[in-house]
């Protein structure tokens, strides 16, 4: 697998003190290993998901302005990473029949490079990137196929698309959550997703950013320069706390604990330390 870059990220966020949230825990991956210090918070436990070896940190808030910081470090440690590949059944994760059919056309006849070219082509030339109400998964069982027109998409739709064909046609794809910063930039509102795929040996690809520049999809993260660190890999994350299983659509951002589930809470995200 092609390494990331190592760095340091600081996650700001509100909270009454007392509250109890679900932070990404450290993460071996992608040639990095990982360390998590926190100021604000008082760890509680590190619980297990049900995707690979990803926790969860269980923290109560301490003031109304707590910070997570990741730190990310080269290791030559080779760890199995064919868990990437496999993820849970999940709605967000699983393809319909009709994308399946649409996408078994496709390749058909192709070898194994030329069917991921393939979906991928079809993925990044069905969606138009923007953000608005609603996603394209609404309601649905299973990811469905979009092969007429041309659908209105976030990094978080286009590529939870593209994972669910690609590995409709059995070719390896991981969904990755984490923080992107455009170059020259150090601090995001939000999280950003992105693709990893098994094939020679490991690549990456941006299809939302292949989209905004309108250029051919390619395997290079350049599309739009700048630093991205991953926190966690996939869609519908479920992780066990007090024998209660609680579901994370995707896991980059804080998620407040409640009697209800999990929900993300708004946050800044600092390249390096905080903005302070």
């Amino acid at each position: 697998m092609i390494d990331l870059a190592p760095g340091s990220a600081t996650i700001e966020f509100k909270a009454s003190p007392g509250e109890l949230f679900l932070l990404p825990g450290p993460l071996d991956l992608f040639g990095l290993t990982s360390e998590l210090t926190v100021e604000g918070l008082e760890l509680l436990d590190l619980v297990p998901g049900n995707f690979g070896p990803q926790r969860a940190v269980v923290a109560r808030a301490t003031c109304s302005a707590p910070s997570a910081r990741y730190d990310w470090m080269r290791t030559d440690e080779k760890r199995d990473q064919s868990w990437l590949w496999h993820p849970p059944e999940h709605a967000l994760s699983r393809a319909s029949p009709g994308l399946a059919h649409h996408v078994s056309r496709l390749v058909a006849g192709l070898d194994e490079a030329g069917q991921e070219r393939a979906v991928i082509a079809h993925a990044a030339s069905s969606f138009r990137y923007g953000h608005g109400k609603g996603r394209f998964t609404d309601g649905t069982s299973a990811v469905p196929v979009l092969s007429c027109g041309v659908t209105r998409g976030s990094c978080v739709d286009i590529h939870t698309y593209a994972v669910a064909a690609l590995r409709s046609a059995g070719l390896p794809a991981a969904y990755v959550a984490g923080v992107f910063w455009p170059e020259g930039e150090t601090t995001a509102n939000d999280m950003h997703c992105w693709i990893a795929t098994g094939l020679e040996g490991g690549r990456y690809w941006d299809l939302s950013h292949d989209i905004i520049v309108g250029r051919k999809p390619q395997p290079d993260l350049l599309a739009r320069p700048g630093r991205r660190l991953p926190l966690s890999i996939g869609r519908g994350l479920h992780f066990m706390w007090q024998g209660h299983e609680v579901e994370i659509s995707h896991f980059a951002l804080p998620h407040r604990l409640s009697a209800d589930g999990a929900f993300e809470v708004p946050a800044q995200l600092f390249l390096g330390g905080s903005a302070a």
